[in-house]
């Protein structure tokens, strides 16, 4: 990990004092940018839909640091920057070695939001399963831990990932220390507390990670945290993700109705408390799931320490999904009658 420009007091920024980006703005390279008056924008790392990502230097401290910017131009903006807005609220208030920090975010003098984060030197846990298929499975436990310490943080503040997926979890190069893994990217965290009225919600998430409720963009808690990270867990284990459909409508309508197999179907002598860790985090209607993330996290030292796992009691049977709103009714009996 490149040294952290930490230490400072952020600057009081709110959703209220970005301004609107410069619709007619050209598009430019970026690179060569000094934003704040300080962070010289050296190198890019990566580009997404919505954003660029580019290795910065922090003039005053000569530390590395990488700064997202959303340019003023493409599809969204002002959707884009209400995620860019719950990222750098989520970034700048959790404290924890296993979420990534935002140090610092701002308006370029082109009117564009950007945010400051701790430079990170390894992979995504993404590619490094392209790279070698399936884990072991104390390493893909211990990584599950390591990424349910973190969304316990972040459950603590307030918010939901809602996307708790293998791309959005860091795994971080450390001298004399291995691996740290961190939760990365915060767009799509919502509040628990001011959930959106369901007519403007959207269904945000990636698929083969999302929880029912979540598929239908019905409220959610920090319980579809737990879906997914049971899903990653499966996928940490076999190599595997639980579901595989043509289409992604059939991805879609096996999380809202099909149990995941137990992981110990495609790997012999798997420990059976992953089967049990993974069955307990997935199920379809949230009240059988872990009720939190901490008796998920409870349940992951367990099993490393080789203590039995309690995994979650099913106390709605059969176990189903069951939507709260008309809409998710009339989208779930329709995926249904397609099946």
């Amino acid at each position: 990990m490149l040294e952290r420009s930490g230490g400072r007091v952020m600057r009081n920024l709110t959703p209220t004092a970005f301004l609107a980006p410069t619709a007619n703005a050209p598009q430019r390279t970026f690179l060569g940018d000094r934003l704040a008056g300080r962070y010289l924008l050296i190198e890019p790392l990566g580009k997404g839909s919505a954003s660029r990502v580019f290795l910065a230097r922090d003039e005053r401290t000569n530390a590395h640091v990488a700064v997202k910017v959303i340019p003023p131009y493409g599809t969204s903006p002002f959707a884009t920057r209400e995620r860019f807005d719950a990222e750098v609220a989520v970034g700048c208030g959790v404290s924890h070695a296993n979420v990534a920090r935002i140090l610092d975010a701002g308006l370029s003098v082109w009117g564009e939001p950007y945010m400051v984060t701790e430079a990170l030197m390894g992979e995504t846990l993404g590619d490094r399963l392209h790279e070698v298929g399936r884990l072991h499975e104390r390493e893909g436990l211990t990584i599950a831990r390591e990424a349910a310490r973190g969304l316990v943080a972040i459950h603590r503040s307030g918010y939901v990932h809602r996307d708790v997926k293998a791309d959005n979890l860091f795994l971080c190069d450390v001298p004399r220390h291995g691996v740290a893994l961190k939760v990365i990217d915060f767009g799509f965290c919502t509040r628990v507390e001011t959930p959106e009225p369901h007519e403007i919600r959207q269904v945000l998430g990636t698929l083969e990670y999302i929880a029912p409720e979540q598929a239908l963009a019905e409220t959610v808690d920090a319980r579809v945290d737990v879906y997914s990270l049971g899903v990653l867990l499966f996928r940490c284990v076999t190599g595997e993700l639980p579901f595989d459909a043509a289409e992604k409508r059939g991805v879609l309508t096996h999380h809202l109705t099909s149990p995941l197999p137990p992981p110990s179907w495609l790997v012999d002598g798997l420990d059976p408390a992953i089967d049990m860790l993974v069955r307990s985090a997935t199920r379809k209607n949230p009240a059988n799931r872990y009720g939190d993330m901490q008796a998920l996290l409870d349940d992951l030292d367990a099993a490393l320490a080789g203590r039995p796992v309690l995994g979650a009691p099913v106390v709605v049977t059969p176990d189903g999904y069951e939507p709260t709103t008309e809409k998710g009714r009339a989208a779930l009996e329709t995926l249904r009658e397609e099946v």
